[in-house]
């Protein structure tokens, strides 16, 4: 139901062609039967990454339906856009469905068995180090501004846990498909302009790395060694 309204939604909005929708439908499908993953949880995912399979969605440094960023040991160079990570926008759902499925295999979703829950999913997008800790109401170690709506109660104050991740992807998901007004999905602009002017007032001695601060991604290279986005 929720993939079926948010493909609905992104032919509305021009991000897919209705003819391409059934197909950009069954690709879904066929990574959620070989991840173990639910279809409805890829959707919500993309809602929050890139305002719902937009393959045009970009903050400047992060690019595509689940924001592949740039840099060495990051999601473009991830797969095989190292060199050329804003060719991704030129890239239509199917194709970056392809790349999505390719990054999928690179942070061994496809060695992993039985049903992968929605906080693992997204774990895997947003900070593939993280899944290390399993435990559902602990603190994850995720760097950098997060969309409001990712931490325990909604507040940025607050830590981001695995129950936070899953409660804030649904309420995310059905404000987005109920035409509710909602914050700027993922590691947005406004995130990025809101850690900015909270950098100003923070000793340059506590200062992660600019770069991290101002887009609120991952940094560059994991304790995992795998890539994140």
């Amino acid at each position: 139901e929720i993939l079926d309204k948010t493909l609905q939604r992104a032919v509305d909005k021009g991000f897919v062609s209705v003819e391409q929708a059934p197909a950009a439908r069954d690709r879904i499908l066929a990574m959620a039967g070989r991840y173990g993953f639910e279809p409805d949880d890829f959707a919500r995912l993309t809602l929050i990454e890139s305002g719902g399979m937009n393959p045009a969605a970009s903050n400047g440094r992060c690019h595509g339906i689940i924001q592949f960023c740039d840099g060495p040991q990051r999601g473009a160079a991830a797969v095989g856009m190292a060199d050329q990570p804003r060719a991704i926008l030129g890239m239509d759902l199917l194709q970056q469905l392809e790349l999505v499925d390719r990054y999928f295999e690179h942070n061994g979703l496809d060695q992993r068995n039985g049903k992968l829950s929605l906080d693992e999913l997204y774990l895997t997008v947003l900070q593939p180090a993280a899944r290390a800790e399993t435990r559902k109401d602990v603190p994850l170690k995720i760097p950098g501004p997060q969309a409001a709506v990712l931490h325990v109660g909604q507040d940025p104050r607050a830590p981001i846990t695995r129950a936070s991740i899953v409660a804030g992807l649904h309420d995310y998901a059905q404000s987005a498909l109920n035409g509710e007004t909602v914050a700027s999905p993922g590691r947005s602009a406004r995130l990025a302009a809101r850690a900015y002017a909270q950098a100003t007032t923070v000793a340059f001695a506590d200062l992660e790395p600019l770069s991290t601060r101002l887009s609120g991604w991952t940094p560059a290279v994991l304790n995992s060694g795998r890539f994140s986005r």
